[in-house]
């Protein structure tokens, strides 16, 4: 059960996110602020796993708290609950764990609770965070969800990230976004690709020991699985 502290200015909108959280069975509201000030003041007496906070109040803002929540001997994760868009760039700068845009759908809440338990589990096994993949494009940086990427190909010492139906060329190697994605779903099945297994559509058969993996992104990329790595796949798929 995941210990929650929630930090709004606006009463029913700490209300509704208790009566969410309270709902999933996941986690347990155990306090609440109407400042990030206030917010601050708790979090000095009392250990949190997850701190869901609104960007934009008066006086301390949410994503100062972040900062000072970072310098915590235990900091809790952070979630960002907001009205507002446009700050997701800096809220992930202070490794923010999601944001969550009102109205959000209880489907996108029990997302986060995954991604939470997700980071949590890696944390226990002491794997490195890594829940955002920032690239460049048009001179901006972008954040990526490694669960929006569909693969990533190798380029000699750089790396492509694929999504639905964009590329970005990386400056990791393959090897370095297998070892930071290793508590996701990803699974190295060539030298050239690191493929995520929940966007895999079609699992052809080539031999009795190799196969083509079609994805689902919008050109229906076709990934080759070396014969080494055809029996890995089938324990991790179970098939």
């Amino acid at each position: 059960m995941l210990r929650a502290l929630i930090i709004d200015d606006e009463p029913s909108a700490r209300s509704e996110l208790r009566y969410l959280l309270n709902k999933t069975g996941e986690v347990e509201v155990v306090g609440e602020a109407a400042s990030a000030s206030e917010g601050w003041e708790i979090l000095n007496s009392l250990d949190y796993d997850v701190v869901f906070v609104d960007i934009k109040m008066p006086g301390l803002t949410g994503l100062d708290l972040a900062n000072k929540i970072r310098s915590l001997k235990n900091p809790p994760q952070v979630v960002f609950v907001t009205a507002y868009n446009e700050h997701a760039l800096e809220a992930f700068e202070v490794e923010a764990i999601d944001y969550l845009v009102k109205p959000f759908s209880e489907e996108r809440l029990y997302k986060t609770l995954a991604r939470l338990e997700r980071r949590r589990e890696g944390e226990k096994k002491g794997l490195p965070k890594f829940e955002r993949i920032v690239v460049e494009k048009d001179g901006k940086k972008l954040p990526i969800a490694p669960q929006d990427v569909y693969f990533f190909e190798a380029r000699d010492d750089y790396a492509m990230l694929y999504t639905y139906e964009q590329k970005f060329l990386l400056s990791s190697t393959l090897k370095e976004l297998e070892k930071k994605l290793s508590h996701h779903h990803f699974l190295r099945v060539h030298r050239k690709y690191l493929v995520n297994l929940e966007k895999i559509g079609e699992i052809i058969p080539l031999s009795r020991s190799t196969y083509l993996l079609r994805m689902k992104d919008k050109v229906k990329s076709e990934i080759l699985v070396s014969r080494r790595k055809a029996k890995e796949l089938r324990e991790v798929l179970e098939f």
